[in-house]
């Protein structure tokens, strides 16, 4: 297995590096002792660890992520973290860019409604990738944008494969723009009409 390497500045064992594009953020980190209080964000995420161990909460549930286990976290889901001498990686996909790339790559699946089937995996690819988005962002080379957007498309399309279920939501559909609140179109549609 290739050794992520570690940032060239700083201490080798605490750094953090972020990435953050219109359509996804990334952050690769390594910290002596790390907690993340209960919160929860817009984006389906993934939180890979590299080296070490975490104890995460999703919802009510408790778990304890060693070395090459991701936690799954769905949007505006509950979770929190903490954790000794952990490196890990963080990728969040803003819902549209998933959307986007399900229909480019599966026109033919419908739904808008896009879920992780579990909260914890231990895929060896999504450790990989993960792995390869760190090794990324922890040196400057030529291209590192195109990169590290290409290395999240593959990401996204192996989650969309195993990972993610695909469902309608009475609530939100999709248009050229990307996903929209149902209600608001109607209400729109509403105005234009009286």
């Amino acid at each position: 297995m290739n050794r992520i390497p570690f940032p060239q500045s700083g201490h080798k064992r605490e750094f953090e590096r972020l990435v953050s594009r219109p359509y996804f953020f990334v952050r690769y980190s390594a910290a002596k002792h790390i907690r993340y209080d209960l919160h929860s964000h817009h984006a389906l995420t993934v939180t890979s660890i590299l080296e070490g161990e975490m104890n995460i909460r999703v919802d009510q549930s408790e778990h304890l992520l060693i070395s090459g286990q991701a936690a799954l976290t769905n949007i505006d889901q509950q979770h929190s973290g903490w954790g000794s001498d952990v490196r890990y990686m963080t990728v969040r996909l803003v819902p549209s860019f998933v959307l986007e790339i399900l229909q480019q790559t599966s026109p033919e699946v419908p739904g808008n409604d896009i879920r992780f089937l579990s909260s914890v995996t231990s895929d060896a690819e999504v450790h990989a990738l993960a792995g390869s988005i760190a090794a990324e962002i922890a040196t400057e080379k030529l291209g590192q944008a195109a990169m590290l957007e290409a290395l999240v498309r593959q990401m996204v399309i192996h989650l969309l494969r195993g990972h993610m279920a695909v469902r309608k939501s009475a609530v939100i559909e999709l248009s050229r723009v990307g996903p929209v609140d149902r209600r608001l179109r109607l209400a729109i549609e509403f105005m234009h009409d009286n």
